[in-house]
């Protein structure tokens, strides 16, 4: 599996995570998924206010099989380790296991969204 969860999480920190939007622990947090993302054959863009989405297309037909999932890099206050990390690394996960199956999927193209700031709208993005 190229997505290694020690990447994504300090197992043995005890403490709290401070990770607060647009912070510079946010932004070095950010440039490890895209990262990430890059490596693993994803193309990247990003918007004005620092919204990621990585698109993977590995179908035949990739226009008319989509999905979109996401999660987010910043945390809250005294947030837990997996608030954000859990949903981003398990993003990337499904991106490899889908680069990883033979078979012909039921999907084609693999949207992930990341710091998605109006996450009630992100349907309406595919």
């Amino acid at each position: 599996m190229s997505v290694n969860l020690d990447e994504f999480f300090d197992f043995g920190v005890k403490k709290p995570i401070n990770r607060l939007a647009y912070s510079q622990e946010d932004i070095d947090y950010k440039i490890k998924v895209i990262k990430k993302m890059q490596e693993m054959g994803m193309t990247i863009t990003m918007d004005k206010i620092g919204n990621i989405c990585g698109k993977f297309e590995f179908g035949p037909n990739p226009s008319e099989k989509r999905i979109a999932i996401g999660s987010h890099t910043d945390s809250v206050y005294n947030g837990g380790q997996y608030d954000g990390s859990l949903g981003v690394a398990a993003a990337l996960m499904v991106v490899d296991k889908l680069k990883q199956s033979k078979e012909d999927s039921m999907v084609h193209c693999l949207y992930v969204y990341i710091n998605v700031k109006n996450q009630v709208d992100l349907v309406l993005l595919v």
